[in-house]
């Protein structure tokens, strides 16, 4: 059932670059450590998990049918990551506090298990196109003669699989590399973070404009 060409094309998917990518970056340095980025991480997979499962029955295309809750779901979305993204490019192009041990070190963020899981089930879950997407795409991989629930449920628990391998993975990688940042100069974390939250303010308020237009 599981087939080779689903697997690289899941994972095509679910490692091109895109909010939750960026929310799990932010959230790995800012804190300088894995516990925040992982339970958005885990937020994330569960509204995927909602959302796959509202394909699987059918919820999605009723979702489609009635436009205005459509439409309500999607604008609550895009406002959601148009308000995120701005704060984000905002703290960037913040002045860095006049003292200079505040500005080169500064301590880790605090963010809460819940507060982390509750942002990275938003980012996901506030997106009606996930479902879409998951509706549209899945079944093509359901093979021939087999049941299309009990098929699609099972590609869906793959898919969410590799995608919480792939946002594990992300984690660790980008809290290396603050650590790096932070062996190879006192500031190059903020520096470093001030760049992040600079594009990450752009990539959801890009991403917002884009749901709103509903592309």
């Amino acid at each position: 059932m599981i087939s080779g060409v689903f697997l690289a094309s899941s994972l095509l998917v679910i490692i091109t670059p895109g909010p939750d990518a960026a929310l799990i970056a932010r959230l790995a340095l800012g804190t300088r450590g894995r516990v925040a980025p992982l339970s958005a991480a885990a937020g994330m997979i569960t509204a995927g998990g909602l959302q796959a499962t509202f394909s699987v029955l059918g919820v999605s295309l009723l979702l489609t049918a009635d436009s205005g809750l459509f439409l309500a779901v999607q604008w609550a979305g895009a406002a959601l990551l148009c308000y995120w993204g701005v704060r984000a490019a905002s703290s960037a192009l913040r002045p860095p506090p006049a003292d200079p041990g505040a500005a080169t070190a500064g301590p880790p963020e605090t963010v809460g298990r819940w507060r982390a899981y509750l942002r990275g089930l938003a980012c996901t879950g506030t997106n009606p196109k996930v479902g879409l997407f998951l509706l549209a795409f899945l079944p093509q991989f359901v093979p021939a003669g087999q049941s299309p629930g009990r098929s699609m449920a099972v590609l869906s628990v793959v898919y969410l699989t590799l995608g919480s391998f792939w946002l594990i993975t992300l984690t660790e990688g980008v809290v290396r590399i603050g650590a790096l940042a932070d062996r190879r100069s006192s500031g190059g974390r903020r520096s470093l973070l001030r760049w992040v939250d600079l594009g990450l303010g752009l990539v959801f308020i890009g991403f917002g404009i884009r749901l709103a237009l509903g592309r």
